[in-house]
């Protein structure tokens, strides 16, 4: 087993970090001047004036949550690398946390920039052509619905869900109690999140998975911070003890077959 370095770790703990540091930045602004995420489900009249009252603020945090959507490639790499450490070559499940991150990214991506770049263009729109404002607001939901809720929230959430669970698995076959830990628990929160992707259908139900969405969430940002502590307090240790620590004996490799199961 190749032994990961202390700056991989240490890089890989950072980036995790950040990525909630970035999330937790934009979420709690746009909550305090925007009422999100509630606003996302309100008819345009009511969204763009106070879209308008504070743009730039909106605008802003949009932005942090574009790039910690962004970080999600250079996040998955290092992941991968850091925890994922075999004979010289990837197995299925850091190949796997890497696509699902990149393809987390460009639907995330796709969700967010729109509050960046379209809607600050409509908003004006609808304030200075009050004669226009029913197009304006038609095509704030439809982009609302099709970027937002179809792409961004629903396809992106469900594959930011399987790489929780990828990133899960990796982390179930550390040798330490923390990173087994680490591991079911991300399990556990990646399949929450995807069941909570069904609010997006709408329905009597929808309350009970938006809560779902919200406790998977709140539990995902504090699993996260662990798992960066995790990585960074590995990278402090003798490259003795990192070798015992990370490794994962049950990589699946393309064209290879699993290790059988031992008899029950």
């Amino acid at each position: 087993m190749k032994t990961p370095s202390k700056s991989l770790l240490l890089t890989a703990g950072l980036l995790v970090l950040a990525e909630v540091l970035l999330q937790l930045l934009a979420f709690n602004g746009l909550a305090a001047v925007f009422e999100f995420p509630d606003v996302l489900r309100l008819p345009a009249a009511e969204v763009i004036p106070r879209f308008l009252a504070q743009e730039s603020t909106i605008v802003t945090c949009y932005y942090l949550f574009l790039w910690s959507s962004l970080l999600y490639i250079p996040l998955s790499y290092w992941l991968a690398h850091a925890l994922d450490q075999d004979q010289g070559r990837p197995s299925l499940a850091s190949q796997l946390l890497i696509g699902t991150g990149i393809g987390t990214a460009i639907l995330q991506v796709i969700g967010f920039v729109r509050w960046v770049f379209w809607m600050p263009y409509l908003a004006h729109q609808w304030q200075d052509n009050p004669a226009t404002r029913p197009m304006t607001e038609s095509l704030y939901e439809l982009m609302n619905r099709y970027a937002g809720q179809s792409i961004g929230e629903h396809l992106g959430f469900i594959l930011m869900a399987v790489w929780t669970v990828v990133l899960g698995y990796i982390l179930s076959h550390q040798t330490t109690k923390w990173g087994r830990a680490l591991g079911f628990v991300g399990i556990t929160l990646g399949l929450m999140i995807m069941v909570s992707t069904a609010e997006n259908f709408g329905g009597p139900k929808a309350p009970i998975y938006g809560l779902i969405n919200l406790i998977a969430n709140i539990g995902w940002s504090v699993w996260a911070v662990a798992l960066g502590i995790y990585l960074m307090v590995h990278a402090r240790r003798p490259a003795s003890q990192i070798a015992n620590s990370i490794a994962n004996p049950t990589a699946i490799h393309p064209g290879s077959r699993p290790a059988p199961s031992p008899a029950v």
